[in-house]
């Protein structure tokens, strides 16, 4: 909306040396962008690839790409809606909560894995393809892919998707509508969480009857 702001995830290849990351953070500012974050995804062969995040003020978007692809040796990748920086509800807490109250430890992590991994939604499903639990912000009736991954993957036919598998024969979907698809080093965090979920005990059975889609 005019006059009001938003947070933005801009994903940017840039060459890793001193002063490029400050020329694409000095063009942000004079956009009017405020920095919030910064986070490496990764480096190697002379590239950087890092996700930016943004208070972004009342300009149309397409400014931001425009602005910054003549910065030389800058390639922006994807740009999409955040709810939140990535510290906002870090792996750290997330799993914090878990460990607190196992008996709502799946739901926990399913409500945090969109912030944590800016997506849009989450949602678990059983071995049917049956979805047990959702967060407010999915569809009825989500389109998922067949099978269970044997860890964390990203899946982009159709839609960009990280998918996990979680005690009980279960699935985790984390789904981002908009921006590009989920990065090793996300899906890595991902992991992070899950693998601590599958120390715990009795977590597929215990879960609240309330978490259900009626």
């Amino acid at each position: 909306s005019p006059g009001g702001h938003m947070l933005l995830r801009l994903r940017i290849e840039l060459p890793d040396q001193p002063g490029s990351l400050g020329r694409v953070t000095w063009t942000l500012g004079v956009l009017g962008a405020d920095v919030a974050q910064i986070y490496v995804l990764e480096r190697n062969s002379g590239r950087a690839l890092d996700d930016i995040t943004v208070e972004w003020r009342g300009q149309p978007r397409d400014r931001l790409r425009s602005t910054l692809r003549p910065i030389p040796g800058v390639r922006p990748t994807g740009r999409w809606a955040a709810r939140s920086t990535p510290e906002a509800m870090p792996e750290a807490g997330v799993i914090s909560s878990m460990v607190t109250t196992p008996s709502r430890a799946l739901a926990t992590l399913m409500d945090a894995a969109p912030l944590v991994l800016a997506g849009t939604w989450a949602c678990v499903t059983d071995a049917s393809g049956e979805v047990i639990m959702a967060s407010p912000e999915a569809p009825a009736h989500p389109r998922l892919p067949e099978g269970t991954p044997a860890r964390a993957v990203a899946v982009t036919e159709g839609a960009r998707l990280a998918r996990a598998p979680v005690p009980g024969g279960q699935v985790l979907t984390v789904a981002r509508e908009d921006g590009p698809a989920f990065h090793r080093t996300e899906l890595g965090r991902l992991q992070h969480m899950l693998d601590v979920l599958a120390c715990l005990p009795d977590v597929a059975a215990s879960e609240p009857v309330g978490a259900r889609r009626s």
